[in-house]
């Protein structure tokens, strides 16, 4: 019983949010990773996009990009996001453009321990989109940070 109680506090009874968004020319600051999620380096690169983005009050994405080899690894690009800005680089981070376009946010309000595996999200998102007549490109998502209880996955409509 105190588990289920710890569960509902906790956010994980709250549906993943789903709806159609339009964004303007985006770009992201940061670093590219490949390797296993509990390395050391991937967790230095995202720490180091969180406190840029807490100190210039921007949003922190992590983009997850397909990877075959291996299924334990990741390929990963994690910053901050700048939008509108791509000239001019800043020191040792590198840009990725993100397309202008039409996107499915699934918006995830919930801790850590109890947010839905990214694959249920992925596929609510796959669903809603095809209700709604749009193919996503489903092999990216764009994960937003916006709080330890709140983030926001974006999936590309192409």
């Amino acid at each position: 019983m105190v588990a289920i109680i710890i569960y509902y506090q906790l956010g994980g009874a709250e549906p993943v949010q789903l709806r159609i968004v339009e964004r303007q020319q985006m770009y992201v600051f940061g670093q590219h990773f490949e390797g296993f999620p509990n390395d050391k380096k991937l967790e230095e690169i995202f720490f180091a996009a969180r406190d840029r983005a807490i100190a210039e009050k921007l949003d922190l994405m992590v983009i997850n990009y397909p990877i075959k080899e291996q299924e334990n690894k990741v390929k990963q690009f994690v910053g901050v996001v700048r939008p509108g800005r791509a000239a001019g680089s800043e020191e040792g981070l590198d840009v990725v453009p993100l397309p202008q376009g039409v996107y499915v946010e699934a918006q995830v309000r919930a801790h850590n321990f109890v947010m839905p595996q990214p694959e249920e999200v992925k596929e609510q998102a796959a669903k809603f989109a095809q209700e709604k007549k749009l193919e996503l490109e489903t092999g990216i998502s764009y994960e937003i940070y916006k709080s330890d209880r709140e983030l926001v996955i974006l999936f590309y409509s192409i």
